[in-house]
């Protein structure tokens, strides 16, 4: 798939899009993994748990037939690439269980998609390629609602509210096939927040910083099973 950006008098700038299962190609290996290693570097600090894979893992997913990567290239180099499975065995820390239960005709027919991570190179995140990476961006993200996976099937993920809370709006804007089963992009199937106590005789530790409980876009409401 091509996707013309724009067009100008120095030529078109043209975002090419390619679904592989497995990444055979050494170099572009070496080139995912840069790219996702250093897009989730700049988020070390940002979240108290682990937001991606390490090194040996990727290399892993990468060459994992069951897992979809979804890569964008401009002028012959990558933009970016998501990963998605139809498989939740390959997605370690989602719980079969609450699907299966959630989603029971989706999951009995395998119509359970989990978009595992999308990486776009931190180098082209700035204002000279600015709108090429917010093209690449979008672009894979649209790549969910080609004909490779099917119609009346379920995409799920998930994302660190504090840093990239902004995501369930971003794909509600983006899409126009995929739809928030509960009709509102901010409403979660489940949050799950991560606090801490200082031990002290003062009443208020110097540290108080972390995202309030309640926060819009963190709410939460039941959702009926999804038949």
């Amino acid at each position: 798939m091509t996707i013309v950006l724009e067009r100008s008098k120095q030529g078109d700038k043209v975002i090419e899009i390619t679904t592989r299962e497995i990444v055979v190609d050494e170099k572009e290996r070496r080139e995912l993994i840069r790219i996702y290693c250093s897009a989730f570097d700049a988020l070390a600090e940002s979240s108290p748990v682990r937001q991606s894979y390490d090194k040996d893992e990727l290399i892993h997913v990468l060459l994992d037939s069951e897992i979809d990567k979804t890569i964008a290239y401009h002028r012959g180099k990558i933009m970016g690439f998501s990963m998605i499975s139809g498989n939740l065995d390959k997605v370690p820390w989602a719980n079969k269980e609450y699907y299966k239960k959630k989603f029971p005709k989706y999951y009995e027919r395998g119509a359970i998609y989990y978009v595992k991570g999308i990486s776009v190179d931190p180098k082209i995140q700035n204002k000279r390629f600015g709108a090429i990476g917010q093209k690449a961006f979008s672009e894979i993200l649209k790549n969910t609602e080609s004909d490779r996976y099917p119609d009346d099937s379920v995409f799920c993920f998930d994302c660190s509210m504090s840093v990239n809370g902004w995501m369930s709006g971003f794909v509600d804007k983006t899409l126009n096939k995929l739809k928030p089963f509960a009709g509102d992009p901010e409403v979660a199937l489940d949050y799950q927040g991560y606090f801490a106590y200082v031990k002290s005789e003062n009443k208020m530790p110097e540290y108080n910083q972390g995202v309030r409980v309640g926060k819009p876009q963190l709410r939460m409401e039941g959702i009926e099973n999804v038949q």
